[in-house]
């Protein structure tokens, strides 16, 4: 009997303890699932914010030599080689073209220097120093019409000729920096199919090869048109950009992590 007692008196406490647990237990409220959903979400806001930024910051554009207003609806990409002797032909109407468009379109120059042209790189390091200096442009003509005369020393006389301060020229040429800055713009124009040179994007289009003025500026045409209808819409700069290169590039979100605006 005792031990039946005892028995009913584990039975009940166990039994009173159990029901403790679940009264006690913590139950989630409508309010509390309201609440978590609103922080998951701000989360993947956050998120999809700090992609998007570091996709902009990390874009080629910031660094790269331009022409032209920045915010002109449509970009021109020249990916060039300073020894490559097709790629000064198509250097030259450069100027013009731009004169031509005005207000829509900027020109960036990226460069992709060939392994078969032995000078190619230090060339454009060269090229990348005096750019650091504000002249671009002007070192970049000279180099362009002294295709034979790009050795270091050469590169050195360009300099002088150019008015560059010399030791700043001297560190910003043999900086590493610059160097992987350059070898990472080939990289992601060869992965986007331009791997010979001259090649050219225009909005995100790419052409391989030198044609002529007229037909660059007939394909000009045609993406200054078509991006102008986008803005007339209501679309940003920006938002037309990315539309457009969505519609013209073969890999437009790789284009876009190199070359976003």
């Amino acid at each position: 009997m005792k031990t039946e007692n005892l028995l009913l008196t584990c039975l009940l406490v166990a039994s009173i303890g159990f029901m403790g647990g679940i009264m006690t237990a913590p139950e989630t409220t409508q309010a509390d699932a309201t609440e978590e959903t609103e922080i998951s979400e701000k989360v993947e806001e956050a998120t999809e914010d700090a992609v998007e930024e570091t996709s902009s910051s990390s874009s080629f554009l910031t660094e790269a030599p331009r022409m032209g207003d920045e915010k002109a609806p449509v970009v021109l990409l020249v990916v060039s080689d300073f020894q490559c002797p097709v790629c000064r032909r198509a250097a030259e109407p450069m100027e013009d073209i731009l004169h031509n468009f005005e207000k829509d379109l900027v020109i960036y120059f990226i460069q992709n220097p060939l392994k078969m042209h032995k000078n190619a790189m230090i060339a454009a390091q060269a090229s990348m120093a005096a750019h650091k200096q504000g002249k671009f442009w002007s070192y970049h003509d000279t180099l362009f019409a002294n295709q034979a005369r790009l050795s270091h020393g050469h590169l050195e006389q360009h300099a002088r000729d150019a008015n560059l301060d010399m030791v700043r020229f001297g560190n910003d040429r043999v900086d590493e920096q610059t160097k992987d800055l350059i070898t990472r713009q080939a990289a992601a124009v060869s992965e986007l199919g331009a791997r010979g040179t001259p090649s050219f994007f225009i909005n995100g289009k790419k052409t391989v090869g030198w044609g002529s003025q007229i037909g660059i500026e007939g394909q000009i045409k045609r993406e200054v048109d078509a991006t102008r209808a986008l803005i007339n819409q209501g679309m940003s700069v920006e938002e037309a950009y990315k539309s457009r290169v969505e519609a013209n590039s073969e890999n437009a979100s790789l284009y876009l992590q190199h070359f976003g605006r």
